[in-house]
């Protein structure tokens, strides 16, 4: 349970970090609903990725009880990467789009 709440925290913290742009932008033209879904979003994939977690610390802890010594589950971080990346890609182009308006 400790693996589940520890991800979905860092997650959850890390994209509300990387939306921070939007965040101001959004306060600063009155637009909360956009902020609301950024949250929302974040909150979501938060879920997401503390659920990955506890199923790969589950395979892994099953792949070491097999007698394996090879047990590793990359995917996890390298999916979390890329969604973080891209969340800090829509975050700022929406940052600017409402700072165009």
């Amino acid at each position: 349970m400790t693996t589940f709440l520890t991800a979905l925290l860092f997650v959850t913290g890390i994209l509300l970090v990387c939306g921070l742009p939007v965040f101001v932008m959004a306060w600063r033209e009155a637009r909360r609903a956009v902020a609301r879904r950024f949250l929302i979003a974040a909150g979501v994939i938060g879920l997401f990725f503390a659920a990955v977690a506890l199923s790969s610390e589950k395979l892994v802890e099953q792949c070491g009880a097999s007698g394996s010594i090879l047990c590793f589950d990359a995917g996890f971080k390298g999916l979390l990467l890329v969604v973080v990346i891209a969340y800090l890609i829509v975050a700022v182009a929406a940052a600017v789009r409402i700072g165009r308006e």
